[in-house]
C-alpha cells in the first residue's frame, strides 16, 4: 500500500449509540486513481459505507487485515475509532460551576 489517510468526519449518536463516521483515502499502485472510502464505527465492526467497484473493495479488505505490528490495521481504525468518540463525549461534557 503506498498511501492511507483516515479522517473524522462526524460523529453522531444513533439510539444513544456514538457512531464515527470516517473517510479513508487510498492510493495504491493496484488502485488506477485514489480512491476515497466512507466508513463507519461504533468501536465494535467497520461498515463501509460508500459504493465502489468490487476489486476496489477487494484491495481495502486485503489492507484492513493486513497485521501490522502485529495488529490488523481494521483493529487500528476501531481503537482510532473509540478514542475520537471518548474525546467527542469530554467536549461535549458540561462543566457546572457552583
Amino acid at each position: 500500500m503506498n498511501y492511507v489517510k483516515l479522517s473524522l468526519k462526524e460523529i453522531e449518536k444513533l439510539n444513544g449509540i456514538s457512531v464515527a463516521h470516517l473517510s479513508l483515502k487510498m492510493e495504491s499502485n493496484h488502485l488506477t486513481w485514489p480512491v476515497t472510502f466512507q466508513i463507519s464505527t461504533a468501536g465494535h465492526n467497520i461498515r463501509i459505507e460508500s459504493s465502489h467497484l468490487v476489486g476496489e473493495l477487494e484491495i481495502l479488505m486485503d489492507w484492513l487485515f493486513e497485521k501490522v505490528d502485529n495488529t490488523t490495521n481494521s483493529i487500528k481504525i476501531i481503537k482510532y475509532s473509540k478514542e475520537l468518540i471518548k474525546a467527542d463525549k469530554q467536549l461535549n461534557k458540561v462543566l457546572e460551576l457552583e
